[in-house]
């Protein structure tokens, strides 16, 4: 064998380790891109989901106040006394109800500001795994290609014929 053909081999490994390697490198780099920006995702999800919760809340409020005063108007153009008795305890099961309504309104936005602050924080690991795993298997590919090149180099039929 030529020691031109001889060499061929071993360029071609060396080239397909070397793109391995990269090719890996970069698979793990785009990883970490997309885990960021799923990450980001999360955060404008949660912030969203947060400020829909208290819009609620706030709606809630107003939706109580418009209520207790219908009530008031309705009591008292019948006649009634709305500072006791029934038509006072109908007013305050109302406001009850509301204001458990928005507390758990506030837990629902604390909730998704939560889970969202959690998603990303997920995100943004798995993304650092991942090019991580990206540069161990880029090292194992070169390793890899060493230990092929120094089995060709040292087969029998390898005769470099003095180089």
């Amino acid at each position: 064998m030529s020691s031109v053909a001889a060499v061929i081999p071993m360029v071609l490994m060396a080239v397909g380790t070397a793109v391995s390697a990269y090719g890996q490198i970069q698979a793990g780099n785009a990883a970490e891109q997309a885990a960021a920006y799923n990450a980001s995702i999360a955060q404008q999800q949660a912030a969203e989901a947060s400020q829909a919760a208290k819009s609620k809340a706030f709606d809630l409020s107003t939706q109580r106040r418009t209520m207790i005063g219908r009530q008031v108007a309705a009591f008292g153009a019948s006649g009634v006394d709305v500072d006791s008795g029934t038509p006072l305890d109908v007013m305050s099961h109302t406001a009850t109800q509301y204001e458990m309504d928005i507390q758990n309104a506030g837990i629902a936005a604390d909730q998704a500001t939560q889970s969202g602050y959690e998603q990303a924080q997920l995100d943004l690991m798995q993304g650092k795994q991942a090019q991580t795993a990206g540069w161990i298997n880029a090292g194992a590919s070169v390793f890899g290609g060493l230990g092929k090149a120094a089995q060709v180099f040292n087969s029998p039929s390898m005769n470099l014929g003095g180089l």
